[in-house]
């Protein structure tokens, strides 16, 4: 093997002994090793691998070097520490033993497919390969989906991968609402509903159930479990059938009276239902749903009738029956779920921008009012009739609003005409832009997320209307549904001088904010100009290149437009 060699000399003093010279190979120490990859030359151990026994020659010190594993295992006074020992291991195939032979010997490692990346990061995980763990690790980030999410994450807690145990949670929580509902196919129909769920163990369920980071609807949840405890159900159902068939059969011929029993001591499906999801309930937040989906969780009949009955009661009376920590709003209902622009951070700003409040404080109630009902509410039962109390609380409304994505250029067409059939004649609406400059001299190309909102229709008149609500914003410079933390979030309210002539619709153009036009976005261009004039002057850096009265132009990326939807209403079975 050719190397090439590097001489350094260390300086030194002039009372100092003799210089110091450093010898250094170029070519990487695994070079030297991988040679020796199931090589029986100089080897010391073999392992036999798979059901096959298929044997590999290794050499205890690389071993040693490489894994605490192997560290431990020949240095302990176990029979695998005598020379030329023989180890068996049964569990691993041997093509991933061969990939993980060239990772200790190498320092290299190759994955071709999700599967073989799992049962590389389990037998990482076993022979304590950290580096291996770390690679598997992240190709199955790189390709985790809805479906495969749930056996991701129950075979990460099975392993103790703690890594992608998290970033499994991670994804199910900003994905929510299509892991509880059931993902999109290719043709637009749903899944079912329980697909991505099924796998999951009581106790990861529950986990989950506990995460404030959750971003969907509670309804959804409820649905999700629903489903999730059929299916839990049907398995349980059947391994009491198998059992009860094996029995039978061991028993010559008395199978079917022990079924007929068997059969007869099955509870019907509600009670068999309500006693899979006991020690799920209690996680669901009954105090974040509206009243309409309340009724739809009383129709099930698998809920206490106390849940609901303190569920509309805090609805009712919410400063006097708070919700619980664990029944407070979750913090990570996502108001823009379909957007593929904005992270959950900057949803949440536009969210509050628009003056929704995540965790809206409840009134503080007077001394007087906290002291009158304690007693009489003390002593009260629950009630067992909810109608009455159902009645009434459909009067209240959502505490939260949700955002419909109506156009977006990248789906839709980068056209002012597929812009307006979508967002014409549909009042508050917010507008995300991604817009990227052109590269100069001086700098480079850069992209900027920005937009802005009005409470206004859009239309293709090409009169300016009034709207004293219209704001611009702009995230700075940033890459999509990332939130660059470092560069402050920037709105700029119309002035009020301007507010009669805040946004206008063209028939050729896209929104239209300000009446110097301050942004403009021309869709069938696929261009984006920009003058402060109406909004003011925003800071330094917060919008490309943007000062004073100078007309700047950028190249338009993507462009996505949100209306304001009214609150999803439950279907009362």
């Amino acid at each position: 093997m050719q190397c090439t060699t590097t001489l350094s000399i260390v300086p030194r003093s002039e009372n100092a002994g003799p210089c110091e010279l450093e010898y250094q190979e170029r070519s990487s120490l695994s070079e030297w090793f991988l040679p020796f990859v199931n090589n029986a030359d100089l080897s010391d151990v073999t392992l036999l691998l798979g059901d096959e026994q298929v044997p590999f020659h290794a050499h205890k010190t690389i071993l040693a070097m490489r894994s605490e594993y192997f560290k431990k295992m020949f240095t302990s006074s176990l029979k695998e520490s005598s020379p030329n020992c023989t180890i068996t291991k049964p569990n691993i195939s041997p093509a991933i033993f061969s990939k993980v032979l060239i990772y200790l010997y190498g320092g290299k490692v190759r994955i071709l497919n999700e599967k073989e990346a799992l049962k590389l990061m389990i037998a990482g995980q076993e022979l304590q390969l950290h580096g291996i763990v770390e690679a598997a690790v992240h190709y199955l980030q790189q390709h985790i989906t809805i479906q495969n999410v749930c056996p991701l994450l129950e075979l990460a807690k099975q392993h103790y991968v703690t890594a992608l145990e998290n970033i499994c949670t991670a994804y199910i929580a900003t994905n929510a609402r299509r892991v509880f509902c059931g993902d999109k196919k290719t043709d637009g129909t749903d899944h079912d509903g329980s697909c991505a769920l099924d796998c999951l163990s009581e106790a990861s369920m529950i986990q989950l159930l506990q995460s404030d980071a959750l971003a969907v609807d509670e309804i959804d949840v409820f649905r999700g479990v629903m489903a999730w405890g059929r299916m839990k159900l049907r398995e349980n159902t059947i391994a009491t059938a198998a059992a009860t068939e094996d029995r039978g059969s061991d028993d010559d011929g008395d199978g079917g009276a022990d079924r007929a029993a068997t059969e007869k001591s099955v509870p019907d499906a509600e009670s068999a239902l309500q006693s899979v999801l006991e020690r799920v309930v209690p996680h669901i937040r009954f105090f974040a749903m509206h009243p309409v989906e309340l009724l739809e969780v009383e129709g099930t009949r698998i809920v206490p009738q106390d849940f609901l009955y303190s569920a509309f009661k805090h609805l009712l009376i919410p400063h006097l029956c708070p919700p619980s920590p664990s029944q407070s709003r979750r913090r990570g209902k996502l108001q823009f779920e379909d957007s593929l622009l904005l992270s959950p951070d900057q949803q949440n700003i536009l969210a509050q921008w628009h003056g929704y409040q995540q965790h809206p404080p409840p009134p503080s109630p007077s001394p007087s009012a906290q002291r009158a009902p304690t007693a009489a509410a003390a002593s009260a039962p629950p009630s067992p009739s909810l109608p009455p109390l159902m009645a009434s609380s459909m009067l209240l409304q959502s505490p939260s609003s949700e955002w419909q994505l109506c156009y977006r250029g990248s789906r839709d067409g980068f056209s002012s005409s597929a812009f307006h059939s979508r967002c014409d004649d549909r009042p508050h609406s917010y507008t995300v832009i991604l817009v990227e400059t052109h590269g100069t001299a001086q700098s480079a190309p850069c992209k900027y997320l920005m937009g802005g909102f009005t409470s206004c229709t859009w239309n293709s008149w090409g009169i300016p209307q009034s709207d004293p609500s219209a704001f611009l914003f702009s995230f700075g410079p940033c890459q999509p549904l990332q939130y660059n933390n470092t560069m402050p979030q920037s709105k700029l309210p119309v002035l009020p001088m301007f507010s009669q002539c805040a946004v206008m619709g063209s028939p050729s153009h896209g929104p239209i904010f300000g009446a110097g036009r301050d942004l403009e976005v021309d869709l069938n261009h696929k261009e984006c100009s920009m003058r402060p004039h109406s909004f003011g002057n925003p800071p330094a850096g917060a919008f490309p290149q943007l000062s004073g009265n100078t007309l700047f132009t950028c190249t338009l990326i993507d462009i996505e437009v949100f209306c304001l939807a009214k609150p999803r209403r439950a279907s009362v079975a």
